[in-house]
């Protein structure tokens, strides 16, 4: 299950591919303006000096536009019509880029969950799958007369009560199909998978065949072959990482989620287990995620400002890009969301400093958060409200 420690990560990461985007994006319209005032190759030579001079001008005013929120353009006084036109053009294809990818990312944060969810139903359908097709195979054999002498008993899943409770489960057929999850292009590496990975694995031998052993007896090795084929395997890590992006993140995730489904299956239950959430509060959490990106983005101006004056000591040239985000990030969560303490945010932020920064990350953003919530203290700007916590405190 998510934990908002996740959810900060995510919209990290999400910021830092922002980040990279304007970059980009900057480099876009720079080299927009030098097409618009680039002179064609007949011109005489004393016009394209000329000319150059204009770009290498006009280069200069638009480098100081694009990252500053004014209206109107600064620096233009005495530049030629051609050279105001041509910054226009290119500050105006550089912001209509970031509003393109700042939907993108606000987008992608609002269905990110549900990619997580998606992920969780097609594991639990793959060991339905993988049962499926040893019962399948099983009776395949039975009319090859090579394998007259077959052993029942060398066969774990197809009649294992454990996988029988997914592979029966209503509730999960539902939601997948509503969901359009499946495994309808996945016959082979199924096919793959069983034969290659779960035949092989030293944990399938170690399912005791019923009737002669209880429920408890089979669930226990059954969940921990799950665990190493699903999770722990090269073969379902490489499929899954072509499939999902993210899946070395969301893979933990996933993993839990199934093995506490699985451990919840109860014997001779009358009625289809429950799937768990992705989180306690899906939408609440859904809302912080997309809440938190917004804040930090619209108040990026300001948080920059704060940070140039509190780290004055600091070569800020040389700071890392996630420093600066997650200290963004801690600025926003501070001032605009008061059911969270400052003290929370703080070490939340140098937790995610340690993981994802550099080795000095840590001090740095710890120094700096708590100069920074200091002043917005005394300037009575973090303001807290919500059970257990005190109005500016």
């Amino acid at each position: 299950m998510l934990n908002r420690r996740y959810l900060r990560m995510k919209v990290m990461q999400v910021l830092y591919a922002l980040d990279l985007c304007k970059k980009a994006d900057s480099q876009l319209a720079l080299d927009h303006l030098v097409m618009l005032l680039t002179p064609d190759i007949y011109k005489d030579k004393d016009e394209i000096a000329s000319v150059k001079e204009d770009i290498a001008q006009a280069t200069i005013v638009l480098e100081n536009n694009l990252w500053v929120s004014q209206a109107l353009l600064q620096g233009v006084e005495g530049l030629k019509p051609t050279q105001k036109s041509a910054i226009e053009d290119a500050l105006r294809l550089f912001q209509n880029k970031i509003k393109q990818e700042n939907l993108y990312f606000e987008r992608y944060l609002n269905s990110y969950l549900e990619v997580v969810f998606d992920q969780y139903l097609r594991l639990l359908l793959l060991i339905g799958e993988i049962t499926e097709f040893e019962r399948v195979e099983v009776e395949r054999l039975k009319t090859n007369f090579l394998y007259k002498t077959l052993i029942e008993q060398d066969y774990k899943l197809k009649q294992n009560p454990l996988c029988e409770a997914v592979l029966r489960n209503q509730i999960l057929q539902q939601l997948a199909q509503q969901r359009k999850v499946d495994w309808s292009q996945g016959e082979e590496f199924i096919s793959e998978l069983y034969r290659t990975v779960v035949k092989a694995e030293a944990g399938y031998n170690a399912i005791p065949y019923p009737p002669n052993y209880t429920f408890e007896d089979i669930k226990t090795p059954t969940i921990e072959l799950f665990r190493a084929v699903l999770f722990q395997h090269d073969y379902c890590t490489n499929y899954f990482n072509e499939i999902d992006i993210n899946w070395e993140e969301n893979r933990s995730i996933v993993k839990d989620m199934i093995i506490r489904t699985l451990k919840s299956i109860e014997a001779n239950a009358k009625a289809d287990f429950d799937l768990l959430p992705v989180s306690r509060n899906w939408e609440e959490d859904k809302e912080f995620s997309l809440d938190l990106y917004k804040k930090t983005v619209a108040y990026d101006d300001m948080y920059e400002e704060i940070i140039i004056e509190k780290a004055a000591n600091w070569d800020l040239s040389r700071l890392a890009m996630i420093d600066k985000i997650l200290l963004k990030m801690a600025m926003a969560e501070m001032l605009y969301f008061q059911n969270i303490p400052v003290k929370v945010t703080i070490n939340e932020y140098i937790e995610l400093s340690k993981t994802y920064s550099t080795p000095k990350s840590k001090q740095f953003v710890n120094g700096l958060l708590d100069a920074i919530s200091a002043d917005f203290t005394a300037q009575q700007k973090i303001k807290k409200s919500g059970k257990g916590l005190l109005d500016n405190k």
